[in-house]
């Protein structure tokens, strides 16, 4: 009997090992699979923060390029406004041509004027208004052209 109680106990034994076992390596595994899932969460968290990092830095280059910007348009705004509120400063004519060719375009407007005052002086007509009748308004009789018969 002793054997046999020998024999019960081993098989007891047996089976709680095997159901301790069982039990034992489920948890393992379980853990070793939340061990992964935590290390690819803590990847995807590094990922994101990267991410979100990269992402500011352009942001961020973004708000000083368009600081400087509207920096520079608010100066060029002040610049102008100052220019506007100047009092004009007359300066003498500066001419649009160099001075020898505006004392030659005042020569010959001068010519110009002078020509037209003679023209104007003149008393007679010019020939297209003369007294007497002339070219196409001749009141003289023309021959008269043959007339062709038209067939």
């Amino acid at each position: 009997m002793y054997v046999l109680t020998v024999i019960l106990v081993g098989l007891v034994c047996l089976a709680a090992g095997f159901v301790g076992g069982k039990i034992f390596t489920e948890k393992s595994l379980n853990q070793a699979d939340l061990q992964k899932q935590i290390d690819e969460s803590e990847q995807q968290m590094n990922k994101y923060r990267e991410d979100v990092s990269s992402n500011l830095a352009v942001t961020q280059k973004l708000m000083a390029d368009m600081k400087n910007n509207y920096d520079n348009i608010v100066e060029q705004m002040a610049t102008t406004t100052k220019l506007l509120e100047q009092p004009r400063v007359s300066e003498p004519q500066i001419p649009f041509f160099g001075l020898d060719a505006t004392e030659q375009l005042l020569a010959t407007s001068d010519r110009r004027e002078e020509s037209k005052r003679r023209a104007e002086s003149l008393e007679s007509q010019p020939s297209d208004y003369s007294d007497g009748s002339s070219g196409l308004f001749n009141n003289t009789d023309s021959p008269k052209q043959p007339e062709v018969d038209r067939v």
